[in-house]
């Protein structure tokens, strides 16, 4: 599928419309500050940065692996992706 990106972890298929989240994958929200030292820098910009350039003008080949409920995104998984039980 290819891709907009929402938020560090979401991202949208641009022809269903449909909402998708990362699996197992934490990252910071768009406007989130972090400190590293006592420098501060946009870590949530920096993640929106690196899953932008992950898909742009790519084929995403996501594998759904969890169905969240109340709502949510559903989870997925892209296939290079290790896991910790190595699937």
């Amino acid at each position: 599928m290819r891709v907009e990106v929402i938020d560090g972890v979401t991202f949208r298929d641009i022809e269903t419309g449909l909402v998708f989240r990362l699996f197992g994958v934490d990252a910071c929200q768009r406007d989130q500050i972090a400190n590293l030292g006592r420098q501060p820098w946009q870590c949530g910009v920096a993640a929106v940065a690196w899953l932008t350039t992950a898909t742009l003008n790519k084929w995403f080949p996501a594998t759904p692996c969890a169905k969240r409920t109340g709502g949510a995104s559903p989870a997925v998984r892209h296939p290079n992706t290790p896991t910790l039980q190595g699937t």
